[in-house]
């Protein structure tokens, strides 16, 4: 028995093995893809300090107003969302990434004492504020 396989616009006719075999090939794709997201996700967690400098190295410079050892970021957990409390930071930005790097929301602080509420899905989150990196979890 033999079948017709059609990818965009390449036709290809195959045995009912090479099928099953092309099924399997794609299975063992997607569990590979899983399996790399997870560790990904794993090393970015497991690791705060080589993390935050990684992180850092790699976000562009927002500002060199604030005096490092001045900032600093609290995060409060609640049942439904988090609090970000930001001190000695005015006039800085507050930015939150996932974990693929990607920014999900800047947010302008305006005061010496900012308080933000973060209501994103479940997950792992990095906030910055100029050089100074926090990683939190949404539950």
């Amino acid at each position: 028995m033999t079948f017709d396989v059609r990818i965009s616009d390449f036709s290809l006719v195959v045995s009912e093995e090479c099928l099953n075999l092309l099924q399997l090939i794609l299975i063992a794709m997607k569990v590979f893809r899983y399996i790399f997201c997870i560790s990904i996700i794993g090393l970015l967690c497991a690791a705060p300090s080589q993390m935050n400098a990684a992180v850092t190295e790699a976000m562009p410079e927002i500002s060199e107003q604030a005096n490092l050892s001045e900032v600093k970021i609290t995060v409060s957990n609640t049942s439904e969302n988090q609090e970000v409390r930001v001190r000695d930071a005015e006039g800085l930005k507050l930015e939150v990434y996932n974990v693929l790097g990607v920014r999900v929301a800047i947010y302008r602080i305006d005061s010496n004492d900012k308080t933000f509420t973060l209501s994103f899905p479940r997950g792992c989150y990095l906030l910055k504020v100029d050089k100074v990196v926090r990683k939190t979890f949404i539950h």
